[in-house]
């Protein structure tokens, strides 16, 4: 986002630069060749006021023969004179036999008309049709130079501009890079908090938008700690507070059931219903201790990762064949240190989870090995697999996506991810078709390092 942010405010600036500029040039090209037309006619006016006094005398063949000699080789100066009968008095040299091309729309009598044309070489001629005296006179003046010159100052107009944009676009980037510096700082250091948010973003102290979005931000921030920390002290109130009615009421249904006389199938369910509560009031209780740090009181101890997979794979045996699932176990032996019961639990309810959503007829392969440095235990089953944005959502309490065979509490991923941050690893998700779950642990530290050697 703050990339596109910083292309966007470059493209802008460009924008608007290139468009300014752009009617900027326009303007000064149009003006440029305003002038240069202003000054081929005033060229022919000074041929027409040298005509006016010559034009009737000895002199005008000299005249106009001096004139195209001058610039005989780029055929600057083009000379017609006719009488009243429209018979040629004089002519220069560079025109053609046909006469000088008459104005394409004639003028009052005695108005001068000016026009342009292309001669037989393509070169470009501003004329001036007139009359002096009796006498019609056409001038022409060649526009090839004063061309060059537009087409030379257009070139260099569009060079200017072609750097202006590219300089101008690559200045807003940098300024709007630097400008934006303080949002990647918060956008880090709020991915940084947590589920938890126990701490404020950075702001810059300058009272600008950007620090006053972060005073914002930081009060929304203190809000939803409060409130997060409030729903969990709830959760963990009520969990203390129903495991000793559970408890006793366990009790009572036993204490019922021994003393009933028959059938006492409906007092057997009730007390299979009063151990999945509790059994729910225990993953709430666990994940609380989990999430608020208390994972460092459990006991550690090395133990063979793959040793401890494989018996509760054996034992999961059964309940994979009553749901139609093929389960396999494999890998390699990797050593790890935590405490062996929270990775047992951890790994049971990465199990649960995998055969939970494998249809009948599917598979969940477990494969240990060691990758990148640490041990991993991946679950991977043939379901239907997650989509892109339930990858995380998955580990957030209480949340199920998939259909499966009988509904989750929507705690056992959260629950294995906290057992295994307490440790020191991560549970991660991927769906490469089913969905594949790794759990991550640090390898046990070599004994030498153990005892600082």
């Amino acid at each position: 986002m703050n990339r596109s942010i910083r292309l966007r405010i470059a493209l802008a600036v460009v924008s608007v630069i290139v468009t300014l500029v752009a009617l900027q040039i326009f303007y000064v090209l149009g003006r440029f060749q305003h002038s240069l037309r202003e000054e081929a006619d005033e060229q022919l006016q000074d041929y027409v006021q040298d005509l006016a006094f010559i034009v009737d005398t000895q002199r005008l063949n000299e005249w106009i023969d001096q004139e195209t000699r001058v610039h005989r080789g780029e055929d600057v100066a083009f000379v017609e004179i006719r009488d009243e009968n429209d018979q040629v008095v004089a002519r220069s040299g560079n025109v053609r036999k046909s006469g000088f091309p008459a104005a394409p729309r004639p003028g009052r009598a005695g108005a001068p008309v000016y026009f342009e044309y292309v001669r037989g070489s393509g070169q470009h001629v501003r004329a001036l049709e007139t009359s002096v005296g009796p006498w019609r006179v056409r001038v022409g003046t060649s526009l090839e130079e004063m061309r060059r010159r537009y087409a030379s100052l257009r070139k260099n107009l569009a060079t200017s501009l072609v750097l202006i944009a590219l300089l101008g676009g690559l200045a807003a980037y940098l300024v709007a890079a630097r400008a934006l510096v303080p949002v990647a700082r918060i956008a880090a250091q709020a991915r940084a908090l947590g589920d938890l948010p126990d701490g404020t973003l950075p702001r810059t102290g300058s009272g600008d938008e950007i620090d006053r979005l972060a005073a914002v931000l930081n009060d929304l921030l203190m809000r939803i700690r409060a409130e997060v920390l409030r729903v969990r002290r709830l959760t963990a109130d009520a969990a203390h507070a129903l495991r000793t009615p559970l408890t006793a009421l366990r009790g009572h249904l036993e204490l019922i059931a021994s003393h009933e006389r028959g059938s006492s199938e409906p007092l057997g369910t009730a007390i299979e219903q009063v151990d999945e509560l509790t059994r729910f009031v225990n993953r709430l209780l666990l994940l609380e201790k989990l999430e608020a740090g208390q994972g460092e009181s459990f006991a550690r101890e090395r133990f063979d990762l793959l040793a401890k997979t494989r018996p509760l794979v054996e034992h999961l045996q059964v309940v994979a064949e009553e749901r139609g699932v093929d389960l396999e176990c494999q890998g390699e032996s990797v050593e790890v240190e935590a405490d062996p019961s929270q990775i047992h639990q951890a790994i049971l309810n990465l199990l649960d989870n995998a055969l939970r959503h494998t249809p009948r007829g599917g598979k969940v392969v477990v494969d240990v090995r060691e990758r990148d440095g640490a041990a991993e235990l991946a679950v991977s089953d043939s379901g239907r697999g997650l989509a892109a944005d339930q990858l995380e959502r998955v580990f957030e309490r209480y949340y199920s996506t998939r259909a499966g065979d009988g509904a989750g509490t929507g705690l056992g991923l959260p629950i294995a991810r906290a057992i295994a941050r307490s440790f020191g690893g991560d549970v991660s998700a991927t769906s490469p078709g089913g969905a594949r779950f790794v759990l991550r642990l640090p390898l046990t530290r070599p004994a030498a390092m153990d005892a600082g050697i």
